[in-house]
């Protein structure tokens, strides 16, 4: 009778180290899933930024076309082509003036450049 009582405690052992090794398979797939779930939102997260970004890249191409059509009707209106905004009146520049300038050393020198070569022996 003992050994039948030591028998059905070995195996009710046995079924609980089973039902353990269940109940830890069971959290382990519940990290995994846990885990995936962090995956599929981080994911999420990327596609919002990369649509976020796209949204962003079309307001850019919008707003150049917006400007091309503005520079087109300003075209239209003043009959030319107005390459720039910037550059529709022009800008008053005084720029020194470097032509060359003859100064005799005496009066009796004569005030126009001769054509004759550097190291001319005769006048």
């Amino acid at each position: 009778m003992l050994a039948r009582v030591q028998l059905m405690l070995a195996r009710v052992r046995l079924m609980l180290a089973r039902v353990q090794l269940m109940l830890a398979r069971v959290r382990l797939m519940l990290a995994i899933v846990q885990l995936m779930l962090a995956i599929v939102q981080l994911m999420l997260v990327i596609v919002q930024l990369m649509l976020a970004r796209v949204q962003l890249m079309l307001a850019r191409v919008q707003l150049m076309l917006a400007r091309v059509q503005l520079m087109l009707a300003f075209e239209r209106l003043n009959g030319q082509r107005a390459t720039s905004f910037k550059k529709l009146t022009p800008s008053a520049i005084c720029r020194p003036k470097f032509s060359a300038m003859v100064c005799p050393i005496s009066e009796s020198d004569c005030r126009v450049p001769k054509f004759t070569p550097a190291f001319a022996f005769l006048p």
